[in-house]
């Protein structure tokens, strides 16, 4: 059995004119970067500042330059995904997100967690299930998703920003 263990109100939803860092590849971040008037070595720690490090503010980017930072700043946002909602299976493995977008879209990503055996064979990892569009164009009777219907595909800032979210957590 899952059982919510968080809620929060719903965030106002307002247009967001900036697009997500995480829209970006590795080769377009040294490429802003570089049209900056910036190394192109500074892509390289960006990105390993918003996926090893997982933080959540170009202010937290303490190796670039302050002027970097804001130009990054003024050009892009860190995810605007809010948590709607968390359930927690009963022995904690499993989690589920329901994750609001900023135009107000829901959509679910799931994080699994499989502990090594009780016998000591197999690795402990863990799977997370995103999501990679609003809705479902299947329809499939048995799926609240598939019922709802197909809205769009997700951008790649939001599917990343789903991981991320769980990267977060598990740290």
């Amino acid at each position: 059995m899952i059982a919510p263990i968080t809620t929060t109100a719903t965030p106002a939803v307002t247009p967001v004119a900036l697009p997500p860092i995480t829209d970006l590849s590795l080769t377009s971040l040294r490429q802003v970067v570089t049209e900056l008037g910036h190394p192109e070595y500074r892509g390289d720690q960006i990105a390993a500042w918003v996926y090893r490090s997982q933080i959540g503010a170009f202010d937290e980017m303490s190796n670039l330059p302050k002027s970097l930072r804001q130009a990054l700043a003024d050009r892009f946002r860190f995810g605007a995904l809010a948590l709607e909602a968390e359930f927690v299976s009963s022995d904690g493995e499993t989690r589920k997100a329901a994750l609001r977008l900023p135009d107000g879209d829901l959509i679910e990503s799931v994080l699994m967690r499989y502990p090594t055996r009780d016998d000591g064979t197999g690795a402990e990892r863990s799977t997370v299930c995103v999501s990679t569009q609003v809705g479902c164009p299947v329809k499939c009777a048995f799926c609240a998703t598939g019922l709802m219907g197909f809205t769009r595909n997700l951008g790649t800032g939001e599917i990343m920003d789903q991981a991320l979210h769980f990267l977060r957590w598990s740290r």
